[in-house]
């Protein structure tokens, strides 16, 4: 994006810390932001190792055949069991609603506990996503912030007490079975002393108001209270455990309760700890392992997780977002915003909290997460052979022809909701009509593949949820090349390398020869994957292809020589800012306010939409202008930002939702003052002096100038001049630069205009109290100690001596932006691309 400026040949500032304004202070402690990054990686990356090493021998068909051996009413006890789990944790809530006066219609108090208890369930963090969606419903029912704090934060700090209650036992027995495990014996002591600990912990420093400190809504507990609430939390964990022990039964495998209770404290407390959602893997590995030598074998006890995963988990939350969709998304900006300031001054959340974008709009992303799944669950069924009563009911009905098509696809339709599970995460119209199409065609090929139900129920449901939250979906499109976007291409990527390593696992090694693969015979398994491999594989290449060349993104139109008239009068009638004649390069896109009397030119650059300075044209129009301009960029998932905005126009920035990154001051000589006779004037009327003797003149050249040359003029008043494009020979008398200057200024006077406008000094006044926000604190180093690579104090220094008036200019973004990738974007923009900014700095 051209700005016109080389007066001062600035880069931007490339602040490095948090995030500016609210959001900076909104983020969490960096070593625990760390910390909840490595630590569950690190566990992941345990229990795949553990999990090849110990289960290397599962017979994944024996699994199989154990869950589909299971009966209806089977099934229904199991659900039961877990349904009356789950909705026995809402006694938390009404215990901490009691405890802090906290009235809430009992239906509602109960549909706010299952939905976080369930999404707690699902994403766990320790308990951290329990107690954000707590305090995200429990403030869109107008609760203070300090009150829904305490209330999450008591139930957080209580849900983990029972497990603490059921190691203590385990711990004085010495750990049974502590040995089956493949791991150090110092690990499972720490995990199970850490949790045996936390028992005495809780119970002093609730009972002595400890937690105030972080709490402040919470007062202390008495005794009775925390008693009645370990009792609770016990009972709450005996129940999980006793839905995990009736599963592992039901699907074969005979352990006894004490035994099984044993493994099942010792796994979750392992769960926990690693923090990843759910403790999936670390979890599931634990358990199996430790139950496996009880029940012969591990195939019947993973047969018995999953089917407890299917029912504590998975169905519940299928419901938890049916209820809760509609509360779980932020759709308005303010409705964030208000969030956000409500959130900002407690302790407990800066530290604990998710991130508030993804706690806004979880239940979309829910959505999306689900689709993917839908995706997935079509891969895995593909990969497995048909089971064989159900093929020999198919081909009786069926022909083999339309059996083998609704496979490949089944197979295309998995890859393709795995793919667009991204559009439905950022609301897409077009990807929300294709996915649900796409899920009822996927549980009818379910049927005709092979008479899969289950999946066909799970894709129906999925299918639903979408359409209940339809009104959601309103952009057009969303960049590609974000790295959220990558990773969504990565994902799906690796989903088909996963299906290919899944299927050669069942079926054994495959060739891909033409022979082998044009075997159509109801009882060829291995050829019908393979067949299913290569569409797999092709529909990803083919998505990526379309990815980049025919998918739906903002394609605006440079203005032409019509619009650009338009600007003309607009400018001419109401004026403009200081970059307004730059328009005219025709570099730069356009969005008009709705009634096109005021404008907005911006330029992109990869998922950002940057603009240069204020709107132009009428100022009555100039919020409207920004708001168009915001919602452009909402409708095409691009982060809008308005680069070098005025102090008078800040009001606008604010009731828009923009946070305000200050990069530096404009120098303005008020020329009604400016003088180089007096002591005041010495040193410029020195270099004045010094130029003239050593030959320099001034010439003003007349209209209509050639494009190389032009004063930046502005338009429809004579408030200030400035300049443009200026160069200045190597060989120029010393002293020509203030020369120049001092003869532009006496110009401005003479046309009656009251100020010149020298530029911005970057960073100049940037953090400079204590009180400044951090990551402008962090600029404020920059220009400090960053002269070797630009000169930020000369540059200042040189402006001073006009003795002008400071006027701050700001970086307007969109609240929660991450400013420093924000920041090098918007450089490389200006600068011409990203190597160019390095290159400058390389040459300073």
């Amino acid at each position: 994006m051209n700005t016109g400026e080389t007066t001062d040949n600035r880069p931007l500032a490339s602040a490095t810390g948090e995030e500016a304004g609210d959001s900076a202070e909104m983020e969490p402690l960096r070593w625990m932001h760390w910390v909840r990054r490595a630590l569950p990686l690190a566990f992941l990356a345990l229990v795949a190792v553990l999990a090849l090493h110990e289960l290397r021998g599962l017979d994944i068909h024996a699994v199989r055949q154990a869950l589909q051996a299971l009966s209806l009413p089977q099934l229904l006890i199991v659900q039961l069991i877990a349904v009356t789990g789950v909705f026995a944790m809402t006694v938390y809530d009404w215990h901490a609603a009691r405890a802090l006066d906290i009235r809430l219609p009992l239906p509602t108090l109960m549909r706010n506990a299952w939905i976080a208890n369930t999404f707690n369930n699902m994403i766990g963090l320790s308990g951290l996503a329990g107690s954000g969606i707590r305090m995200l419903l429990l403030t869109s029912e107008r609760i203070d912030a300090g009150r829904a704090a305490a209330y999450s934060g008591l139930i957080m700090a209580s849900v983990p007490v029972g497990l603490a209650v059921l190691c203590w036992p385990l711990l004085l027995a010495g750990a049974p079975g502590m040995n089956q495990l493949p791991i150090p014996a110092w690990t499972v002591w720490v995990a199970l002393g850490g949790f045996a600990a936390y028992l005495p912990v809780y119970f002093f420093a609730l009972t002595k108001g400890m937690f105030s400190r972080v709490l402040s809504g919470l007062p202390p507990q008495s005794g009775w209270s925390l008693l009645r609430l370990i009792t609770f939390s016990t009972l709450d964990w005996l129940l999980a455990a006793a839905a995990a022990w009736v599963a592992t039964e039901l699907s074969g495998a005979a352990i006894p309760w004490p035994q099984f209770l044993s493994g099942f404290v010792l796994a979750s407390a392992l769960g926990i700890l690693s923090l990843i959602p759910g403790g999936l893997g670390v979890f599931d590995t634990a358990l199996v392992v430790l139950l496996a030598p009880f029940a012969g074998g591990p195939e019947q006890v993973v047969s018995g997780v999953l089917l407890y995963r299917l029912c504590y988990y998975l169905v519940p939350w299928f419901i938890g977002v049916y209820v809760g969709a509609d509360k779980l998304v932020l759709s308005e900006h303010w409705q964030r915003l208000a969030l956000a300031r409500q959130w900002r001054d407690h302790r407990m959340l800066a530290l604990l909290r998710l991130p508030l974008n993804l706690l806004a709009s979880l239940g979309v992303r829910v959505l999306a997460y689900l689709t993917f799944g839908g995706g997935v669950v079509l891969l895995i069924s593909a990969a497995f052979p048909t089971l064989a009563d159900r093929l020999e009911v198919l081909i009786l009905h069926v022909p083999l022809a339309a059996i083998e098509v609704s496979h490949l696809l089944s197979v295309a339709t998995g890859v393709l909701l795995i793919a667009l599970s991204r559009g439905i995460a950022e609301q897409v119209r077009g990807a929300y009509h294709v996915t649900v199409a796409l899920l009822v065609g996927g549980a009818l090929l379910s049927l005709l593949k092979g008479i899969d139900y289950e999946e066909a129920a799970i894709l129906t449901a999925v299918a639903l949820l979408l359409r209940m939250q339809r009104r959601r979906f309103y952009r057009q499109s969303y960049p590609l090349l974000s790295p959220r976007s990558l990773a969504w291409l990565t994902a799906m990527l690796a989903s088909v390398v996963g299906f290919a390593w899944l299927g050669d696992w069942v079926h054994g090694e495959i060739p891909l020869g033409w022979k082998y693969l044009s075997h159509f015979e109801p009882a060829l398994e291995a050829p019908r994957f393979a067949r299913g491999l290569l569409v797999a594989a092709s529909v990803a290449v083919a998505f990526i292809g379309w990815s980049f060349f025919q998918r739906p993104k903002a394609a605006p139109a440079k203005p032409d020589t019509q619009e650009l008239a338009e600007v003309d009068a607009v400018l001419n009638q109401y004026g403009g800012g200081r970059f307004a004649h730059l328009v005219f390069l025709g570099d730069k896109f356009l969005r008009w306010s709705p009634d096109r009397k005021a404008f907005v030119q911006y330029a992109p650059i990869r998922d950002r939409l940057v603009a240069l300075g204020d709107p132009c044209g009428d100022p009555a129009a100039y919020s409207a202008a920004i708001i168009a301009f915001r919602e452009y960029a909402d409708r095409h998932d691009l982060t809008p930002c308005f680069y070098e905005v005025s102090e008078a126009q800040i009001p606008r920035y604010h009731d828009a939702g923009f946070a305000l990154f200050k990069l530096g001051e404009t120098a303005l000589v008020k020329l009604a003052d400016f003088t180089i006779t007096g002591k005041r004037g010495e040193a410029l009327r020195h270099s004045v002096n010094r130029a003239r003797r050593g030959g320099v003149s001034f010439d003003l050249l007349e209209q209509p100038l050639p494009p190389a040359l032009n004063l930046m003029p502005d338009y429809g008043s004579h408030a200030e001049l400035s300049i443009d494009l200026m160069r200045h020979h190597p060989d120029a008398p010393a002293g020509t630069m203030d020369y120049l200057f001092v003869e532009l200024l006496e110009y401005a006077r003479r046309q009656g205009y009251l100020y010149f406008n020298l530029g911005i000094s970057p960073l100049g006044g940037v953090g400079k109290t204590r009180y400044a926000r951090p990551s402008e604190k962090l600029a404020r180093l920059a220009f400090e100690f960053g002269n070797r690579f630009y000169n930020y104090k000369g540059l200042r220094s040189f402006k001073e001596k006009f003795h002008p008036e400071w006027r701050s200019t700001y970086l307007a973004y969109p609240i929660l932006t991450p400013l420093p990738m924000l920041l090098v974007d918007t450089a490389a923009l200006i600068a011409g691309g990203y190597r160019r900014i390095f290159l400058k700095a390389g040459k300073r």
